[in-house]
């Protein structure tokens, strides 16, 4: 997070960011898969850094959702289990 925390809305020219945190693939996930602490305020930071951004996170971060806000992204930010 201190690369993320430098970054100001100068890097907003590689356009648009998509973060993802947290996926809980609409109910899709794998039984026992747990929350990631600090996913959801590492989202925050990212999508904070760039003066466009849309983030999908937690329920709402379907596969669906992800691939409509996949369109136009310049760049995509995972915070989740890999």
């Amino acid at each position: 997070l201190g690369v993320t925390r430098r970054r100001t809305v100068r890097d907003a020219a590689v356009g648009p960011v998509l973060v993802v945190a947290d996926p809980r693939l609409g109910g899709a996930a794998p039984p026992g898969l747990q929350p990631l602490p600090g996913a959801r305020a590492e989202a925050r930071d990212v999508a904070a850094a760039y003066r466009v951004s849309r983030t999908v996170d937690g329920e709402g971060a379907t596969i669906a959702s992800f691939l409509t806000a996949l369109d136009g992204a310049a760049v995509v930010h995972f915070a989740g289990h890999g």
